[in-house]
């Protein structure tokens, strides 16, 4: 949903950094208000005018889509169980339009691969009022895995069923971002301390995902 601004409005393409520019917008002290249903375009009347978003590498943003499962979005009918058979059906131009919803009308259309400079220079053209520090400081959230990383790699090229009979400490250890992926009821036939484990790892996601601040309250 977008985010609306004192001087700008963010349009938030999902999987492409968003609530990690959420929480860093917030740690920059400026003030929003969330606006409309998730993942929507529409802006409020007499919304600022300065629009910005921040898209993502084509390849990238497939595989991040697909661990979601199927959103109920132009793409939902070629959603697959299947990584490499969603990555064939999503082309780059679909992605493209997909992006074009948000791009639209947008003063700035930055990279999620260079969220922090490109967010820094959205908020200056927009001339917000933000402490650049305490923004850039702002913690990774929900990160994909590198490419080339090969425990990872096979990881999210995996079926739900494979996931759900990998070893329950190994299923404990899964990124976070692939825990849907599981069979249903997984997550509840695993062993007390392998939950108890996960449990720091869940709730800190939670609450990125929420918008909550998850930075120790200094006092």
């Amino acid at each position: 949903m977008p985010l609306i601004l004192p001087k700008s409005c963010c349009l938030m393409v999902p999987r492409a950094a968003s609530t990690w520019a959420r929480q860093a917008i917030r740690n920059g002290g400026i003030p929003y208000r969330e606006y409309g249903p998730k993942h929507s375009t529409t802006l409020p009347p007499n919304a600022p005018a300065f629009r910005f978003t921040m898209t993502r590498d084509s390849a990238s943003w497939i595989r991040s889509r697909w661990t979601l499962g199927p959103w109920e979005d132009e793409l939902r009918e070629l959603w697959d169980i299947d990584l490499e058979k969603f990555k064939a059906a999503v082309s780059e131009p679909m992605v493209r339009m997909y992006f074009a919803k948000f791009t639209a009308g947008c003063q700035f259309v930055g990279k999620a691969e260079t969220v922090a400079d490109d967010l820094v220079t959205a908020l200056r053209q927009a001339g917000e009022d933000f402490d650049e520090t305490a923004l850039r400081d702002t913690p990774r959230i929900n990160e994909s895995p590198t490419d080339g990383d090969p425990i990872l790699e096979v990881f999210w090229g995996m079926k739900r069923d494979q996931l759900g009979q990998l070893p329950p400490e190994m299923i404990g250890r899964l990124p976070v971002d692939l825990l849907p992926r599981l069979p249903p009821n997984t997550l509840g036939t695993l062993p007390p301390a392998v939950l108890a484990a996960m449990v720091p790892r869940l709730t800190q996601a939670a609450l990125q995902a929420a918008g909550a601040a998850t930075q120790p309250i200094k006092r």
